[in-house]
């Protein structure tokens, strides 16, 4: 899709195994122009108990993995160059959720048990996971605690906690396209924009609805989906 032309390509169906629940597309900034040229790109995706890499220009299966989590996996999140691998357990209990941490041909790091993280937020419900956009080892987790942490995918430990700022749960984060910055956005219909060097926030606003996902465009632009299913395009 494109903000100004609307639909404006259609890919062949992946190889999936059944309907597709979650996709998390690389977040590596390139246009889908030069994707096609390079055939770069990765995007992971959840179908039924089974998670799948697939190239985002062929549509190529990379890798695949039946029962990530005994109970079924909630979210996935999926690396700048797609070899980093983030999947989280579905569970109504959240002290019981669990963060696998994956290569790109879904093989636990680390070897069978030694990939796995607990709930980084204790018990409180995780919304979202999201990889740095060009640091493949730091990833973002956030939830229903109001708090955002920043993770070494590597060493497995949060870098930073950055409370305080949202007072409702927070329920999403997307990166800038030039990598410059982030936003977040609350149940309390909160917007706020981050610079991504200091972890601050540089703008907040009232944007009168609650996002369930959101995104930057190029040209600076951000969009959200509401929990009514509406499409919001706002100036940044």
């Amino acid at each position: 899709w494109k903000l100004d032309e609307g639909f404006t390509h259609l890919s062949k169906s992946p190889p999936f195994p059944g309907e597709i629940s979650l996709l998390a597309i690389s977040p590596d900034q390139i246009d889908f122009t030069e994707r096609q040229a390079n055939s770069c790109g990765s995007f992971a995706g959840i179908c039924g108990d089974t998670v799948v890499v697939c190239n985002l220009v062929t549509m190529q299966l990379r890798a695949s993995k039946k029962k990530c989590h005994a109970n079924g996996t909630e979210t996935v999140a999926i690396s700048f160059d797609g070899n980093n691998i983030i999947t989280s357990a579905k569970t109504k209990d959240p002290r019981k959720t669990a963060f696998k941490l994956w290569n790109g041909d879904m093989e636990e790091v680390g070897g069978n048990g030694k990939g796995k993280i607990k709930n980084p937020h204790q018990d409180f419900k995780v919304r979202g996971i999201n990889f740095h956009p060009s640091d493949k080892n730091r990833f973002y987790t956030y939830g229903d605690d109001c708090i955002i942490r920043i993770w070494d995918f590597v060493g497995k430990k949060a870098l930073h906690t950055i409370d305080h700022q949202h007072q409702a749960a927070i329920s999403c984060l997307a990166f800038s396209y030039d990598g410059d910055s982030y936003l977040t956005s609350d149940d309390n219909m909160n917007m706020m924009i981050w610079s991504m060097t200091t972890n601050t926030p540089t703008s907040k606003s009232n944007v009168s609805a609650i996002f369930e996902s959101c995104g930057f465009s190029s040209g600076g632009k951000i969009a959200g989906i509401t929990r009514e299913r509406n499409v919001m395009v706002y100036e940044q």
